[in-house]
């Protein structure tokens, strides 16, 4: 497991100290980039003629290569993505397509065929030039030569129209120091030290190789757990090492991130004893404790980053529900579930939905939610179980959200905790209706049954909609007939938002993370 903890240089003699480096290091990554890639040089042959030529030591161009190699990597994963990317655009597109050629078949006027008729022509249109891109990726993924530009294509681009981008380009490509370590070496890393409160570098030879020591590198968060990292790496047995990056930020101020491996925590917490159950929504946590028999004895609602929120502000909002989660976990003894999420082919299709929700997905943080996640339950010993997000949210709807007087984002996370420790999903009904023989008899893993119970409401309310509207008629809901104005001007279901009483009992939801999480481990 890997950490990283991040600060800013203080001593005004950085950028003098700093530059010159960063523009010899930037040299020699360009360098090699063309050795290696373009001309297919060896990377030993390329080190022997990088070490005299730069007047580098062969640490300093370990990083170097390291840095180049993430470039490219990142570019083929770039490269990947995009091609995976158009796949999933080109399908929503077809698919839009043969929705408004049913659209086309049952329209009832002619104004609204023509309507629909210019809609088809210009996703067809859509659908040729997607189809275009995709040939044009598939094509540079399969090149030999990755396509890397350092410093960005963004200003290299606006130096024609403005003369000073470039300048800020040159300053961009050279803003950035990589200083690999490993445990064989002293302290971690032999280039760049640390003793608390000053970082020792050691200049390149072609600068004279001597030792400079920049002031004023403290971390404001992190300096207790370097420092033991420090009084570790004395000795050789417990010995780790350090890669130390330094860069220059868009103020002018050089920072420092250094990352150290840490060994991962151990196990203090076991999903057969309870599982602190997530259902991850676009602007909400629904959380709810699943006891060891599957049952939930408290729920509560934490708040989650909304697209339009600052990267900042969502981050830290992100950090202190994950916490709130692990220090339940960790109360309990419970083990934390989430859904195992992607919603790639959903963005991909974003033209197809409406503007607010494209904008609600779009902003959707779910990778970074999970990726805070796995750290934080790796660091504090919290087990973490993925759980498969089909049906859950219709399982949870349909089974347990009325007779758990729960909402159904709660109902959701209980499905996931339930499944997170073994318990399956038989069919069964709880609106007053009967399922047949062969229903109730299937296993309780067969989820995909579950898919003809949501069919099955999205037609009941598509009707329902229709006979609302047309103010007459009956339905049929749990072998009773009622009127359509019953139906319409019935009210929502009982939920569990705020103070909610259930069978299970009664947990307070604040609106923010500490006194939500703290009534719940007071409440045990």
């Amino acid at each position: 497991m890997t950490r990283t903890f991040c600060t800013v240089v203080l001593d005004p003699a950085a950028d003098a100290v700093l530059a010159p480096v960063g523009e010899l290091f930037a040299r020699a990554r360009h360098w090699c980039y063309r050795e290696i890639h373009l001309r297919g040089r060896s990377v030993a042959s390329v080190k022997k003629d990088a070490l005299p030529r730069f007047g580098i030591t062969a640490r300093q161009f370990n990083g170097i290569r390291f840095e180049l190699d993430q470039a490219v990597n990142a570019w083929r994963g770039t490269a990947r993505y995009r091609v995976q990317f158009l796949k999933d655009a080109i399908e929503a597109t077809r698919e839009r397509i043969e929705a408004l050629g049913r659209k086309l078949v049952v329209a009832s006027t002619a104004k609204r065929q023509a309507s629909l008729r210019l809609k088809q022509v210009g996703k067809k249109q859509r659908l040729d030039r997607l189809r275009g891109r995709l040939l044009r990726a598939k094509a540079d993924l399969a090149s030999s030569t990755p396509k890397v530009c350092f410093g960005g294509r963004e200003l290299l681009r606006r130096s024609h129209a403005d003369p000073d981008a470039i300048w800020r380009w040159r300053e961009r490509r050279g803003g950035h120091i990589l200083l690999v370590g490993a445990k064989c070496e002293a302290e971690g890393n032999q280039t760049c030290r640390w003793d608390g409160r000053a970082l020792r570098l050691r200049l390149p030879n072609a600068f004279g190789g001597t030792v400079v020591t920049l002031d004023g590198v403290t971390f404001r968060y992190g300096q207790e757990e370097l420092l033991a990292v420090l009084a570790r790496n004395r000795s050789e047995a417990t010995r780790t090492g350090l890669t130390w990056l330094l860069f220059r930020d868009e103020r002018g101020r050089w920072n420092v991130r250094v990352t150290v491996d840490e060994p991962v925590a151990p196990v203090l917490t076991d999903a057969r004893h309870g599982v602190i159950a997530v259902d991850l929504n676009v602007d909400h946590l629904a959380v709810v404790l699943v006891d060891r028999h599957g049952n939930p004895h408290g729920r509560l609602r934490l708040p989650f980053p909304d697209a339009g929120v600052e990267t900042g502000k969502a981050a830290a909002m992100i950090g202190d529900a994950v916490r709130g989660l692990t220090l339940l976990a960790l109360k309990h003894g419970y083990a934390v579930a989430a859904e195992d999420l992607d919603f790639s082919r959903k963005k991909a299709g974003l033209r197809e939905y409406g503007t607010a929700h494209a904008r609600r997905l779009s902003g959707f943080a779910y990778a970074k939610f999970h990726e805070v996640l796995k750290g934080r339950c790796s660091r504090d010993g919290v087990q973490l179980v993925e759980v498969d997000p089909a049906f859950t949210s219709v399982i949870g709807r349909h089974k347990y959200a009325r007779c758990r007087a729960m909402s159904p984002h709660h109902a959701a996370a209980l499905v996931i905790g339930r499944a997170a420790m073994g318990y399956g999903e038989r069919l069964v009904c709880q609106d007053g209706t009967a399922l047949d023989a062969p229903g109730r008899m299937r296993p309780r893993i067969e989820r995909r049954r579950w898919r003809g119970v949501r069919r099955l409401v999205q037609e009941e309310a598509r009707a329902s909609a229709r006979t609302a509207r047309s103010g007459s008629g009956t339905t049929r809901r749990g072998g009773r007939s009622r009127p359509a104005s019953a139906i319409a001007g019935q009210g929502p279901t009982p939920s569990c938002t705020g103070r909610a009483s259930t069978r299970s009992g009664q947990v307070q939801v604040g609106d923010a993370v500490a006194p939500a999480v703290a009534d719940v481990v007071s409440r045990g």
